[in-house]
Parts: structure tokens; C-alpha cells; sequence
């Protein structure tokens, strides 16, 4: 354990702490966010890192005068390169991991290791293509067990010394890095607080666990007036994508590999940068992405797109008359993918049963996940591209633009399925999770009824169902206009610039208030 300063003599009685389980994408805000929330709600702050790298920029980060703990995660990638498991008995290690799967009701296999980037790579036949790294090329089965049992067995030590009144996050605590903390603190009976995207422009809200879902939001919903003609018509009019996926930074990624000169030249800086950190000390060095690989995923990636825009397609008018069926590839592995209780978490078995479920006036879309060129194997885009009634579309056709032609959208859990709700177009999900669910029309997989529910739903149907549709979906965004927050400006992936006392003070209030009823000092 790594903690900011010694409080081993303090007890569980007499001080809890508020934890802050952080990302480096928002690094901007949690030192002042856990501060403003501390002094506010009594309890002390505790952050907890990835690295010594991080908690060595957070002691510097300002405000000063930082008078809480900061933990550095076990790192498990570590112990599976440094071979620690093989010191372990297969046996302790297998009744060690009962033991937590027993006690948190978790699948250690399915709710961590298939969503792990380095443990999870044999799970997932659409990651192939992601780079190998020291931990992958370490792991065996019984390491990446070891590592989960290691994982949970750091945080319920965490716990013991620094025992949390409240548990906060930013997207949920999912993974390798957060799962194992989220279990403990409730089997404690700690609250969970996430901040999380609604899923369509700049809305975010505070969730009451690690899956975006929300008691109060429920009560707000159901509370919102039936929207008039002119509601419904702003809504359609106004609805944006999810401005986390709105970022320039993906088109800046695709331009870093569009030319030969800037592939190696991206190529090289990757080279540098790791043995740049491998000479520090730096930990993503030792655990992370093997400097070869790094040398190709710029080539990678521009296969992977030469073969795409081979077989894919920008013009959809040859389509004009049928009933079109949209199925957005989601990044994998990827915590936010797989970790919603998917009913079949593996895409391309998603979309067979899609297409095979289909009338035959029916085409299923698929397009591939802009971040995800260069880390698919190509027999994955081959496979589907072969499937007759199935058609690549071009990563240059917008999502949100493709969702308004079709009859339907079938999604993991990706942020389409809320863009299409909203907009009155039915939804099956495969992902169980989520408050988009308090919407009629949008249904969950559940096995092999489902090509039943999808034959209905594109069949003919009346203006005063489609009518209700859009009713339902404006409700759900102004329920959420009304529970939310606007996130305009905060710029949470690429930001730079430390957090504002009025972004934190606005930050803290929405917080404050989910606690009303479930938490007390």
C-alpha cells in the first residue's frame, strides 16, 4: 500500500473516508472535487491512483494544502509479469477466489478478466487485433485469476484501514481497477456515486452505481409532464450525439496515420516514448504495450481501414424501400462494452442472430467504432462483410445521420440506443443496464424469443405508434435536462486546464442532493 502519509493509527470508528476511484482522462478534477466534497460531507479524502506517476502529480497538482490520502492500486499487471502467482499454489489461489466470488457475487471470468485489454484478449474474438503487451504475453489463466483474488484483496484492505462513507467515480467503477473496489464498499453498505453521460449531447447526471442507473431519475421521469407538439419538436430538432464521442481527438487520430510519413513518424514517437519510460521506471513500460507492437499499430491501422473502406459503403440509396437495421461496432475489450450484464458478449454473434432474424425486405449496418481501426482482426471484418444480408457502412457516415434513416437500432450498450430513443426509433439492447430503460420501446435481449421481438418491430405500423414513440423519447430528454447537468465546456477527455471552483461547486450540489434518504455523517 501507498498512501499519501501514515494514518495507520487511525480506526475504523473514528474517521471515514469519501473515496475517489480516479481516471486519467478527468485528472483535472478530483484533487478539488474531493476536497470541496470532504469538507462538505465531513469525510476525508482519499484518492486512489494507478500509478506513483500519478499520485506524484496529484501532490503537486493545486489547491494546496491537500489534507487527505492518496493510495497507489496494487498493481497487478506487475505481479503477472513478475510471475508472482507461480510462488502460490494452484489450490490457494483457486479457494481464494471462491471466496470472493462467493462473498461479492461476482463471475471473476465475465465481470473482469473478459473485459480486460491484457487478461481478457482470448475471451474476445473482435480484440485480436489489439497489441500485445509484457501482461498478455505473461498471462496464463491461473496469473489472471491471481491478479482478480490480488485486486479485491487490496481493496478489502484499503477498506479496513480507510473505511469509506462514500465511494465516487467517474463512468463506474468497472474492471480490474474499479470492480473489486465498488464490491467491497457494498457489501459495506456504502452508497456509490458515478459521474455519467446520459448518452446524447452535453448531458451528464450522477448515477447510484456502477451501470448508469438512477432511483431519483426514475422519480424524475416519472414526474415530467407529457411533452406538447412544440417539446417534441425542440427535442428532435435540438438532440445531439454524446459529446464525449463528438471529439475532435478522433478525427485527429485519423489524420495521425493518413499519410505514409505520418504513420512512422507516429511509429517512432511511440518507440521513443516507451523506452523513454522503460529508462524512468514508468510503470505502463514494464505492464504495457511491447515496443514492436507499437512500431506496427500505425500500419495496423491503416490495413485495417484500406480494408474497410474496400468493402464498406457511404451511399445507402440502393437501400431506398427497405427496412434498415443499425448495429454500431462497440470497442473491445472495453469495461463500458461488456460489463452491463450483455446477454451475448461476443459482436459478431450479436450480429448473426440479427441478421438472421430478419425479413428478407430487411438489411442489417454495421460500422465499425472509429477507435477500434487497428485493433480488430481483419478475420472478424471478413466475417462480417460476408454475411449476405449485411453491409458495411463507412466510417465517414455519421452515427447520428444513420440512426434517423433506420427502423431500427440494435446495440450492446452503446450511446446510439439512447440517440435513437429519444428519437422515437425502437431499440434492442443487449446490454441490461441503464436508466434509457425506463422507455417502452426500448427492449433487452433475452435469448431466443428475440427474433420474434425483432420481426414485430419492423413490422407495419401505425403514425400514432410511431407518434407515441417520439412523446416518450422528448420525455426522457427533458426528465433529463431537469436531473442532469450540462457538461458544455468542461471538455472531460482532452482538458488541460484544472477544474473551476464554480465547476466543482456545481458538481458538488447535483452530488449532495442524490444523498437525500440513503447516507448520514
Amino acid at each position: 500500500m501507498n498512501a499519501g502519509h501514515d494514518s495507520s493509527a487511525r480506526g475504523r470508528g473514528s474517521m471515514k473516508y469519501i473515496w475517489f476511484n480516479t481516471d486519467g482522462q478527468s485528472a483535472w478534477l478530483w484533487k478539488a472535487l474531493a476536497m470541496d466534497l470532504g469538507a462538505r460531507l465531513g469525510l476525508k479524502p482519499l484518492l486512489i491512483v494507478q500509478s506513483e506517476q500519478d499520485k506524484q502529480m496529484y501532490l503537486r497538482q493545486e489547491p494546496a494544502g491537500f489534507d487527505g490520502e492518496i493510495i497507489v492500486r496494487k498493481d497487478v499487471y506487475g505481479e503477472v509479469v513478475d510471475r508472482q502467482a507461480d510462488a502460490i499454489s494452484e489450490a490457494e489461489i483457486l479457494e481464494r477466489a471462491r471466496r470472493i466470488e462467493d462473498k461479492y457475487g461476482v463471475f471473476l471470468v465475465r465481470d473482469i478478466l473478459m473485459n480486460d485489454r491484457h487478461l481478457g484478449r482470448g475471451f474476445k474474438p473482435g480484440a485480436k487485433g489489439y497489441g500485445r503487451s509484457a501482461t498478455s504475453e505473461a498471462a496464463t489463466f491461473i496469473r489472471s485469476i491471481f491478479a482478480c483474488v490480488s485486486m479485491y484483496e487490496f481493496a478489502e484492505a484499503i477498506f479496513d484501514k480507510f473505511p469509506a462513507g462514500i465511494s465516487v467515480s467517474f463512468g463506474g467503477q468497472l474492471g480490474m481497477m474499479g470492480r473489486p473496489f465498488a464490491d467491497v464498499c457494498l457489501a459495506n453498505a456504502v452508497p456509490l456515486r458515478s459521474i455519467d453521460s446520459a448518452r446524447f449531447g452535453p448531458w451528464f447526471y450522477w448515477s447510484d452505481d456502477s451501470y448508469e442507473n438512477s432511483g431519483r431519475f426514475e422519480a424524475v421521469f416519472a414526474s415530467t409532464p407529457e411533452p406538447n407538439d412544440h417539446d417534441v419538436r425542440r427535442i428532435r430538432e435540438t438532440v445531439a450525439p454524446n459529446i464525449l464521442h463528438e471529439s475532435e481527438a478522433a478525427t485527429a487520430f485519423y489524420e495521425m496515420s493518413s499519410t505514409f510519413i505520418r504513420r512512422l513518424l507516429r511509429s517512432v514517437i511511440s518507440f521513443a516514448r516507451y523506452y523513454y519510460g522503460a529508462m524512468r521506471g514508468y510503470r505502463k513500460s514494464k505492464v504495457g504495450i511491447l515496443p514492436f507492437e507499437r512500431l506496427a499499430a500505425p500500419f495496423r491501422f491503416q490495413a485495417q481501414m484500406n480494408f474497410y473502406l474496400r468493402r464498406s459503403t457511404r451511399d445507402l440509396s440502393r437501400f431506398a424501400g427497405r427496412k434498415k437495421v443499425f448495429f454500431p461496432l462497440q470497442m473491445e475489450p472495453e469495461m463500458g462494452t461488456f460489463s452491463f450484464d450483455v446477454y451475448l458478449p461476443n459482436q459478431l454473434s450479436v450480429i448473426q442472430e440479427i441478421a438472421l432474424s430478419l425479413p428478407p425486405d430487411a438489411v442489417l449496418l454495421v460500422k465499425e467504432h472509429i477507435w477500434q481501426f487497428g485493433q480488430r482482426d481483419l478475420v472478424f471484418l471478413k466475417a462480417i462483410a460476408e454475411i449476405p444480408n449485411v453491409v458495411l457502412v463507412d466510417h465517414r457516415v455519421r452515427g447520428f445521420d444513420l440512426i434517423k434513416q433506420c427502423d431500427l437500432v440494435c446495440t450492446l450498450t452503446g450511446s446510439s440506443g439512447h440517440e435513437a430513443a429519444i428519437l422515437g426509433i425502437p431499440v434492442l439492447r443487449y446490454g441490461q443496464r441503464g436508466i434509457i430503460n425506463v422507455l417502452a420501446h426500448v427492449h433487452r435481449a433475452t435469448g431466443k424469443d428475440d427474433k420474434h421481438l425483432i420481426r414485430s418491430l419492423l413490422s407495419t405500423e401505425s403514425e400514432s405508434r410511431r407518434k407515441e414513440r417520439q412523446i416518450a423519447g422528448a420525455k426522457f430528454a427533458i426528465a433529463v435536462e431537469r436531473f442532469g447537468f450540462d457538461v458544455t465546456g468542461f471538455d472531460f477527455v482532452s482538458r488541460k486546464k484544472l477544474a473551476l471552483s464554480s465547476e466543482v461547486e456545481a458538481l458538488s450540489n447535483s452530488m449532495i442532493q442524490t444523498l437525500d434518504g440513503v447516507w448520514n455523517r
